[in-house]
């Protein structure tokens, strides 16, 4: 039972830090009226997302590490006996998820330069994610469909049994990529308030 809720607990982690961070990063920067300092220098509006982005990476990089070391040393200290690629597997899909929905907000707060509409925009976007997952896979008829959701390729190849499916990491690193390349696209092309 602690493991299911540690698979379930990890990603809500990630999301939520991924959301705030990514929301904060444009959306934050325009409502603190810091924007206009920032892009004052000799620095492109593309170059500003991808560096806010790349911050955000760094913070889940660094908290999917801590979860890989901490579901570890839970591990062994309690002896459930997870193995080491299992642990791996579902800290860096937890990850990649966390850059999904932190994609989702930045992408939000680049379109609309508003922070609360980034936040909830993309925690909407993960809940529904999640719903779909969980819902339509338990119908055979529409379980197919449950591979239109982020989740599914979090665990849907049972990552701490089956260890790294890295079609599944893909899928979500090419989602977060798009939506970041979205992200610099409307943020290019929008007055800034």
């Amino acid at each position: 039972m602690s493991v299911r809720v540690s698979v379930l607990q990890t990603p809500i982690a990630m999301i939520a830090v991924g959301v705030l961070v990514g929301a904060r990063s444009l959306a934050g920067e325009e409502k603190n009226k810091t924007m206009g300092l920032l892009l004052a220098n000799p620095v492109s509006r593309s170059k500003v997302v991808l560096e806010q982005m790349q911050a955000t990476l760094v913070l889940l990089v660094l908290m999917g590490l801590l979860t890989f070391i901490g579901t570890l040393l839970g591990s062994t200290i309690a002896g459930l006996g997870l193995s080491v690629p299992g642990i791996a597997a579902i800290s860096l899909l937890a990850t990649l998820l966390g850059f999904v929905f932190g994609a989702a907000a930045l992408a939000l707060g680049a379109a609309t330069g508003r922070v609360k509409v980034a936040i909830y925009g993309a925690a909407g976007f993960a809940l529904a994610s999640y719903l779909a997952n969980s819902m339509l896979s338990l119908t055979d008829s529409l379980a197919s469909y449950a591979k239109l959701s982020p989740f599914y390729y979090y665990l849907g190849g049972e990552p701490l049994s089956n260890g790294m499916d890295w079609s599944h990491a893909a899928v979500l690193a090419v989602i977060g990529a798009v939506l970041v390349l979205l992200s610099v696209q409307l943020f290019r092309r929008r007055d800034l308030r």
